[in-house]
């Protein structure tokens, strides 16, 4: 692996990652989580990641909805990094503990739509978003709409800039996520 810089508010003088840092310091109530001092090292990618993320927030999945969504993609990827941070994020979002749980153990989720939401990102993951008539309908039917289809997507597409990022860069943990550690051969 290459090593990654993690940039920090205090330890660059670069005005333009100092604010994006500032505000993504803002967003997770003082802290400065590692995965965007790494991105930082490319402030066109922190820039995106940002963006897609305040879009994202505003999405027609309720917040529990959204947080499985990156969580079950971060699964799918298989990052070390973003399946801790969307379990801590997810109960704080509300979604349900015993979900996350089962998302992160590879098993079936007891209830019906959060199921077939995650359901749902696993297939437009692997199918590479060619899932078919059939799979989006069945999405539908357990009570999602066409703009939620889209907005699985956009979540997709949202945690996988994280996800590759820690992929490649090996990102450091930080210490509020460590009691939700996991890896890949876990789940």
């Amino acid at each position: 692996m290459t090593d990654f810089p993690k940039h920090s508010i205090d330890k660059t003088d670069d005005p333009v990652i100092k604010g994006l840092l500032g505000s993504m310091k803002q967003k997770f109530g003082g802290m400065e989580p590692n995965i965007f001092g790494v991105m930082a090292s490319s402030p066109t990618l922190l820039k995106m990641y940002i963006g897609q993320s305040l879009i994202f927030d505003k999405s027609s999945l309720s917040k529990a909805e959204q947080q499985l969504v990156l969580l079950a993609a971060s699964v799918k990827n298989g990052c070390n990094y973003c399946v801790p941070a969307h379990s801590n994020l997810g109960l704080i979002r509300g979604l349900n503990g015993k979900f996350i749980e089962a998302v992160r153990d590879g098993k079936e989720i007891d209830d019906s739509k959060m199921q077939a939401l995650r359901l749902f990102t696993e297939q437009v993951m692997s199918a590479s978003g060619n899932v078919g008539k059939d799979k989006v309908e069945t999405f539908m039917k357990a009570g999602f709409s066409k703009e939620q289809v889209l907005d699985v997507v956009a979540g997709i597409t949202l945690v996988t800039m994280a996800n590759y990022t820690n992929l490649i860069a090996d990102v450091e943990l930080d210490d509020p996520y460590e009691m939700n550690k996991w890896s890949p051969d876990k789940g």
